[in-house]
């Protein structure tokens, strides 16, 4: 079996016997012709070579037997050619021989799918098995040119430039782009030059998996890959014409808003699908995905980070493939629409992103190919996009691994199971409340907010089969209430960590203006008293109850009276008479909001994040998080005492390089608390070139923070803590306060009331009028 299988795989070469061709021979004062053998190899031709071969005058088309010359005479041209003999064959006999059993060594183990096949597949499925278990990669077609030098390239291999591109794949990258004709040839040629470039700048991601190329020729054409089990993988690119300027509007960004060479664009679709293709082949799919399931999420995703991978390559190595500037402007071109494109749109692609850039965030490239080939086709496939485990286990790698991937018995996945049992309303035992508050603690602060914005808001939730019937939202029917709005809810319920950071997440949601996100309509629904209802339960602060509760009352209030006026609800101004419901628009600033212990520095910095965008960095909670499994940290925090800089700043530093912070600005909550953190953030700002725009000061009476720092009921929240605290802020704090106030300008809010939501809407309408555009 094992002789045969390889019979299967070998290329179509190892076939080809010898072939003639002619080469002049003199005899004597005639010329002849006498054959030669050579081997033709076959592959994808180079772009550089025309579409025939040319023949000297010397060379003619007829082959003749050896030993027996033609005469040629260049007065009348002609052949002369003996009679052919009759050869007289004996009738050949039917032989019956018995086949041998052989023993086909499998390389890796059959996954789940595989196992749990019902009927008997095809023979051109059992070749495909058969193919995949002993690790053979398939030489048809364009993808012949490979040669040995990138034989057994898959998953495993180096990505570290140790495989150099081969002077084939540059030559007929090169060749493609070497013109200044923007338009794109015929398909063939888009096909082997993205193939080319794929091979020889992604090493590491190629495979060679028969693919066949099409136009979509139909009303509406788009590009796409497709597969089923009888036709295997199939690309089709949409033929859109270009304009006068060889130019076309690129499907990677928002439509209309890039306009790119019809050649750089077809050829980084073609690979882009292409992508999927090895997607497929990785994870040994074997059926067709819902459009909402976690495998059109994550089989998007990997195609985006190597599409945007083999763009970072490109344009590093213009020279080596021929790009002209032009070229590479629409490489970065199409980068730029594509990362605009997926920030302003929640779909499939900026949901699958996430864990591959989470995987290369933690491990470069090898951690993106260990995610992809843990991964289980079965598993994305029953996995609903809506399913509360999986968008909990998203912003994790190791979540993530443990809910799609092959090992039932993973790290996690028995905890992610129980997070989605108890959404669903059922109950869990003890074993499976441990596990999956363990699962949620992992998860982290962004794969429990998705699973809060999932659960709760309108505009994010993902539809499925479950969800009620399409024709207008579900309080408009008098329907009842989704049932997987109680997944927050549920996730509160199993972790103390999720119940704070839910009831922050609702209050600066309704706070916001997010109310209709939040309820639907204005006024009583049965959302709204679901909501509500669940909010009881919640660990508010004293501050943050009362900020939900005066936020709920206006909601309700405003509610009636536009309904009683038949008229929209304006926003509610604050004391300085900017609207507390339109958005605040400062633009990427940088903030840092100081204060003594309790006076609400978190709370009014979150609802500064969540007006604005800004990011809200709580070096408090990023202790916290760090310190959960780490004794001697929580000991020092829990006796008052301040925590050693250079940890907080390893910890201020890996935050403040995230993406997020540089494109939106920060909001520095509680930071820096003493001399030395004050020099090494100033530091840490001028490397980058930055300074702080402003500082945000707040204050309050001793007795005030004493009682709010009481009424949080924190383990740490104790009156010999906080007096210890109070002398550390006088001692340290409150002269680096002192020097930044004279260094930046500094905001207060109105020092007249200790309400949040006057604090709030007193600090909102000094920043616009300061630095509101």
């Amino acid at each position: 079996m094992k002789q045969f299988l390889a019979l299967l795989l070998m290329p179509a070469t190892a076939f080809a016997g010898p072939v003639l061709r002619n080469a002049p021979v003199g005899t004597g004062g005639t010329n002849a012709v006498a054959p030669v053998a050579s081997t033709v190899h076959l592959g994808a031709p180079s772009l550089l070579s025309g579409p025939s071969i040319s023949r000297s005058p010397a060379e003619s088309s007829l082959i003749i037997p050896e030993g027996e010359p033609g005469l040629y005479s260049p007065e009348k041209p002609s052949i002369i050619m003996p009679a052919p003999k009759k050869l007289i064959l004996p009738e050949p006999k039917k032989i019956i021989t018995e086949t041998e059993s052989t023993l086909v060594e499998a390389d890796r183990a059959l996954t789940e799918e595989e196992q749990a096949v019902e009927t008997m597949p095809s023979k051109a499925e059992l070749d495909r098995l058969a193919k995949s278990l002993t690790s053979e990669d398939d030489d048809s077609g364009p993808n012949a040119a490979a040669g040995a030098e990138a034989k057994g390239r898959s998953i495993g291999a180096a990505f570290d430039g140790s495989v150099p591109m081969s002077a084939e794949d540059r030559t007929a990258v090169a060749g493609y782009f070497y013109s200044d004709r923007p338009h794109a040839p015929e398909l063939a040629k888009v096909r082997n030059a993205a193939l080319r470039m794929f091979r020889g700048l992604l090493p590491a991601f190629y495979r060679r998996v028969p693919t066949a190329a099409r136009y979509d020729l139909s009303p509406n054409g788009s590009t796409g890959h497709l597969w089923s089990a009888e036709t295997g993988h199939i690309i089709e690119i949409a033929p859109i014409v270009a304009d006068e300027r060889g130019e076309v509007s690129s499907a990677f960004a928002i439509p209309g808003m890039v306009r790119v060479q019809q050649k750089v664009e077809q050829v980084l679709e073609f690979a882009h699908e292409y992508a999927h293709v090895i997607f497929d082949a990785e994870v040994k799919k074997a059926e067709n995905h819902p459009p909402l399931s976690a495998y059109s999420a994550m089989t998007e995703g990997f195609a985006v980070t190597l599409e945007q991978a083999l763009i970072d390559r490109a344009v590093s190595n213009p020279g080596l493939l021929g790009l002209s500037p032009r070229d590479v402007g629409d490489f970065l071109a199409i980068a730029r629409g594509r990362r605009n494109w997926l920030s302003a749109v929640d779909s499939h692609y900026s949901e699958g992103i996430v864990s591959w850039r989470k995987a290369f965030e933690k491990d470069g490239v090898a951690g993106v190919a260990k995610l992809l080939a843990s991964l289980s086709s079965h598993r994305m496939v029953k996995t609903q996009r809506s399913d509360p485990a999986y968008q909990l286990a998203v912003e994790e790698p190791e979540l993530t691994v443990a809910y799609l991937g092959k090992d039932p018995h993973a790290p996690y996945r028995a905890g992610l199971d129980a997070v989605k049992k108890a959404a669903s309303g059922e109950a869990l035992d003890a074993e499976e409340t441990k596990a999956a508050a363990e699962a949620i603690e992992k998860a982290g602060p962004g794969g429990r907010r998705r699973v809060f914005e999932r659960s709760l808001l309108e505009d994010k939730r993902v539809s499925d089969a479950r969800a009620p019937e399409s024709g207008g939202a579900w309080w408009e029917k008098g329907k009842a209430a989704p049932v997987d709005i109680g997944a927050a809810f549920a996730l509160a319920r199993l972790s103390a960590v999720a119940a704070e950071e839910l009831a922050v997440f609702l209050t600066e949601t309704l706070r916001s203006g997010g109310g209709a996100n939040l309820f639907g309509p204005r006024g009583p629904n049965e959302k709204l008293n679901a909501v509500v209802s669940e909010a009881e339960r919640l660990p508010f602060t004293e501050e943050d109850k009362a900020s939900w509760t005066e936020a709920l009352t206006q909601w309700l209030f405003s509610g009636f009276q536009a309904r009683s006026a038949g008229v929209s609800t304006p926003g509610i101004s604050g004391k300085d008479g900017v609207s507390t419901s339109a958005p605040l628009r400062l633009g990427p600033k940088r903030f840092a909001i100081v204060g003594p212990p309790g006076v609400g520095k978190t709370t009014q910095a979150t609802a500064l994040a969540s007006d604005t965008g800004i990011v809200h960095i709580s070096v408090g909670r990023l202790l916290r998080e760090y310190a959960k499994d780490k004794p001697a940290i929580q000991r020092v925090m829990n006796a008052g005492e301040l925590v050693d800089t250079a940890l907080v700043m390893r910890l201020v530093r890996e935050r403040l390089s995230r993406a997020d912070v540089r494109e939106r600005g920060f909001v520095l909550d509680g930071f820096p608390r003493r001399p030395v953190e004050e020099e090494a953030l100033l530091g840490l700002l001028r490397e980058d070139g930055i300074e702080l725009d402003g500082v945000i000061r707040l204050d309050a009476p001793s007795e005030e923070l004493e009682r709010r720092i009481l009424a949080r009921g924190r383990a740490d929240d104790k009156p010999e803590v906080f007096a210890e605290r109070m002398r550390v802020y006088e001692r340290d704090t409150l002269p680096v306060i002192e020097r930044l106030g004279r260094r930046y300008p500094t905001v207060r809010p109105d020092g007249r009331t200790t309400r949040i939501a006057s604090i709030t809407a007193s600090l909102r309408g000094r920043l616009a009028k300061l630095f509101g555009r």
